[in-house]
């Protein structure tokens, strides 16, 4: 198989929506929400779409953002600005839950593509 193919099946691998790192396991704070009285069945509908609009246009911002920085060869990698990034998007999420969530699924992507790929340098 050529660098090229095994590049490609190893993004396809990494987009792919049922790569394991845990998603479905995080609720981002909607039980806390519930258990205190401020969501209930009624509104659980315009909280979810309401929830997905921001988080959906504030997480597509950094998502572009990220692309521009990691537009680029292992060798030029701007790491420090990937870092400053993801420091910039944990301090604007909202939630105390969000935040911890992303950093943990985070991780596993990280851990994961770093093992599909057998770089290390993805986990300094």
């Amino acid at each position: 198989m050529s660098d090229g193919a095994l590049k490609r099946l190893w993004l396809m691998q990494l987009s792919d929506s049922a790569l394991p790192v845990g998603a479905l396991s995080h609720s981002f704070g909607v039980e806390t929400l519930a258990a205190e009285g401020a969501l209930s069945v009624e509104t659980l509908e315009g909280f979810l779409r309401d929830y997905l609009g921001e988080v959906g246009l504030l997480e597509s911002a950094f998502c572009r953002a990220a692309h521009r920085v990691g537009k680029c060869d292992a060798e030029t990698f701007a790491g420090e600005e990937w870092l400053r990034l993801n420091a910039r998007l944990g301090a604007l999420k909202p939630a105390r839950e969000s935040r911890a969530g992303g950093a943990v699924l985070g991780r596993r992507f990280l851990r994961l593509a770093a093992e599909l790929g057998e770089s290390r340098r993805m986990l300094a």
